[in-house]
């Protein structure tokens, strides 16, 4: 595996950092608290966090690198890294919301993080385990590997026996006679006792099947752990709802004890102050019936003779306003009347015509016309000459006139009587034309349209129309005139209406600005509604206090009023003994009624407490929730401890499985041992000496012949066993490079010479063809070390 690059939007301490790294060695500089450490935990987290965070499992990474304050409820990472299958990005976020990405070199984007997890796995080839103890060891992690080689602890331990299980081939393919396949099926055994119906994908039983729906047959040891704690925490939650309700039983009796008291307290503080708040009261009732009346007293004896007054005012405008009514009636009437008298002397002297009299005449003009026409058609020219000295007379048939002749040629356009005196006479005439029988008819036409127009005493069709249409238009005003003069006079005894004006003439000076002099006495009102008002007032008082002499009964009752509020004035005195919450009590019945009901509410409140405290006492019964909570503390730890034994054995059937099948037969423990003896002389010049590994890693490590232990070591040589010991593993698990590994902040406790010696054989291991991280402080190890040097 090799990394190409780390780069993070916010992470622990740091935001918008991205560091791109190299083959081969890669030093990272910096000084303290800027961010050297935190990259390399990021990429331990996007490798190996789920990002989805668990509550608890998780609350450890919550605490570390989950920003502190306000700025920010999200963090989050990308790693690009490359194996012999190709380029990989892997994108993690973690926190309010989360995501998990993997990109591969062809483009495929996987968003399973069970997926993911899989291919992570396939590409780093080795266990989790083998990454904390190795590649990524923390200080810490050295130390304990330090401690498990020099000392013999639990041969079960976790991280030894991952270490023991990868490099022990050999002592898989032959145990004192004990087949490898018997070992494992042993151990499938034992990892079957635990897992039975339990699903580690969600760690729950297979289906979510809980307590309530519990699998009865099959079941492993995890799940049967799994339901006795459940049942321990349903006893506990059953227990814990009802201690709660029993405290709130305790909580509502303590109520209910401190409201009755109050309420005893208050029904006899108010019983000390009641006889004399009780004749307070009356007294105070009684003068504030004087005090109401007095005030009315003033108020009518105020008011009594505005009213009068305005009532009177009113009354005299009342008579105004129908004056000016009348008058104003009795003027409209004669207006009316005089046009009536215009339209009918305007309508006296004209002739009516009717449409038949016009249409007659427009029928007799037409006619005549007509006959004329037949007289008029000619176009002929006459040429005459005299030959003697008797007179030529031409004559138009149809108008009767003489037409003047003049030498030479006349035009004849109509029917003419040529007559020469004594001798003949001629008539020229159209063709066909009876002369004679049309000027007859002619003659007739003309008599009955004279008689027709002298009835009407028109002279012609235009005056005749102009005459009926005057006819018309004052005959319509006339109906106009009589129309509203009728509307006027409807209903109303003309003579009467002329007594009734001639004594409103009487107030007629009187009439000027009348609206002023309503509007400055009424207001709004109008004047019929303010003289109710006022005639209301006078009317009331004069009911209560006589109509004859209201003042004098007004100012009487107002002196006897007055003396008898002054003999209550000391009932104020009678108030400094009793308290002021006590005097603001408007309603004594009320009050005490409310003092009586408080009580009986609380002893009631306080017998239903105490009920219900009585039934969740024999509900809960002999039973020590504190000793169930000891039972489930005891049952989650048995839980836990069961998977992760289940886990312990199932790694190591892995581990067998994978080593049995990959490197069976080839004998490892010898190689580790001499590259870790190599690594231990080269570090310290041959002071501290390897003198023997067996197949379970337990180790004797010598300086100038005496044995050395876990105990007795200095720092700085715990930090170059731990590399010589590292350094060994790491060439065991690439031996063709391909490698991956970070020293974080190493060699701070080793001595200048052994510096120098560790820092070569790290610079020999990234010039074998893999890659190293060197995060560091110290500007030394840019001389020490060569590579891509990052500052930071």
């Amino acid at each position: 595996m090799n990394i190409k690059s780390i780069k993070t939007r916010q992470f622990a301490g740091i935001k918008n950092t991205e560091v791109a790294l190299d083959d081969g060695l890669n030093i990272l500089v910096g000084k303290n608290e800027t961010g050297k450490s935190t990259i390399i935990e990021l990429i331990y987290q996007i490798l190996y966090r789920n990002a989805k965070l668990d509550a608890r499992k998780d609350k450890d990474f919550k605490t570390r690198f989950m920003p502190s304050d306000s700025k920010g409820d999200v963090v989050d990472g990308t790693l690009v890294f490359s194996t012999v299958d190709g380029e990989y990005t892997l994108q993690k976020k973690w926190g309010a919301s989360e995501a998990c990405e993997l990109v591969s070199s062809d483009g495929t984007i996987i968003a399973n993080e069970d997926i993911i997890r899989e291919i992570i796995a396939g590409e780093l080839v080795y266990k989790k385990g083998l990454y904390d103890d190795v590649v990524f060891a923390s200080q810490k992690s050295q130390a304990n590997v330090v401690e498990h080689i020099l000392n013999k602890l639990d041969k079960n331990a976790l991280a030894k026996q991952d270490l023991v299980s990868i490099i022990a081939s050999e002592g898989m393919s032959s145990t004192e006679g004990i087949a490898p396949e018997d070992i494992e099926k042993k151990i499938q055994e034992n990892i079957d006792g635990y897992i039975g119906n339990w699903d580690f994908t969600i760690d729950l039983p297979k289906n979510r099947r809980g307590i309530d729906n519990q699998w009865i047959k099959g079941n492993g040891s995890i799940i049967k752990a799994y339901y006795d704690l459940a049942t321990l925490e349903g006893q506990l939650r059953n227990c814990e709802i009802t201690e709660k309700a029993i405290d709130n039983d305790n909580a509502n009796i303590r109520k209910a004890k401190e409201k009755l008291k109050e309420y005893q307290d208050e029904k006899e503080n108010y019983e000390r102050f009641a006889k004399v708040l009780a004749s307070y009261k009356s007294d105070m009732e009684l003068r504030q019936k004087y005090f109401d009346e007095q005030v009315k007293l003033k108020k009518n004896l105020d008011e009594y003779p505005k009213a009068l007054a305005s009532y009177g005012n009113a009354l005299h405008l009342s008579t105004l306003v129908k004056a000016e009514t009348i008058i104003n009636q009795y003027k409209r009437i004669q207006g009316a009347k005089q046009k009536l008298d215009e339209a009918k002397k305007s309508l006296d002297g004209k002739i009516e015509i009717t449409d038949v009299d016009e249409k007659n005449l427009n029928s007799i003009d037409r006619k005549i016309d007509s006959l004329q026409s037949k007289l008029s058609n000619l176009n002929l020219v006459a040429n005459i000459k005299k030959l003697g000295n008797t007179d030529i007379q031409v004559k138009s048939v149809v108008t009767g006139k003489v037409i003047e002749l003049s030498e030479g040629e006349f035009d004849i356009n109509e029917t003419v009587e040529i007559t020469v005196p004594g001798i003949m006479s001629m008539t020229i005439a159209s063709k066909g034309v009876d002369v004679e029988e049309i000027q007859k008819e002619l003659l007739e036409k003309k008599k009955e349209r004279d008689v027709l127009l002298s009835r009407c005493r028109a002279k012609d069709l235009d005056d005749l129309r102009k005459q009926k249409g005057d006819y018309e238009k004052a005959s319509g005003e006339l109906n106009t005139a009589q129309n509203t003069y009728n509307d006027l006079v409807v209903g109303i005894n003309l003579s009467d209406l002329e007594e009734e004006f001639i004594l409103a003439k009487e107030n007629e000076t009187e009439l000027d600005d009348l609206a002023k002099k309503i509007n400055e006495l009424c207001g709004s009102e109008s004047i019929d509604g303010f003289i109710a008002k006022q005639e209301q007032i006078i009317l009331s008082i004069e009911e209560e206090y006589g109509k004859e002499n209201a003042l004098d009964c007004m100012n009487n009752r107002l002196s006897e009023v007055s003396v008898k509020l002054e003999k209550l004035e000391s009932v104020k005195e009678d108030a400094t003994n009793i308290p002021d919450e006590y005097l603001l009590i408007e309603d004594v019945d009320v009050y005490e009624s409310r003092l009586k009901s408080n009580i009986e509410n609380a002893n009631e409140k306080l017998d239903e407490a105490v009920g219900s405290l009585r039934g969740h006492e024999n509900e809960l019964g002999d039973v020590d929730p504190d000793d169930l909570r000891n039972k489930i503390s005891d049952a989650r730890m048995e839980l836990q401890k069961l998977k992760d034994d289940y886990k312990r054995w199932n790694h190591i059937l892995m581990v067998l499985k994978i080593t049995r099948d990959n490197m069976a037969g080839e004998s490892t423990m010898s190689d580790v041992q001499d590259k870790f003896a190599d690594y231990l002389s080269v570090i310290t010049d041959g002071r501290i000496v390897l003198k023997f590994m067996d197949e379970n890693m337990d180790v004797n490590i010598q300086s100038g012949g005496n044995h050395m232990n876990y105990e007795i070591l200095s720092e700085g040589t715990k930090d170059t066993i731990a590399l010589a010991f590292r350094l060994a593993m790491l060439d065991h698990l690439f031996p063709d490079g391909g490698g991956l590994v970070v020293f974080d902040d190493p060699f701070t406790e080793m001595d200048e010479d052994r510096t120098k010696q560790a820092c070569k054989l790290v610079q020999k291991f990234a010039d074998n063809g893999n890659q190293v991280i060197f995060v560091t402080c110290d500007n030394k190890y840019k001389e020490l070390l060569s590579g891509n040097t990052i500052e930071m």
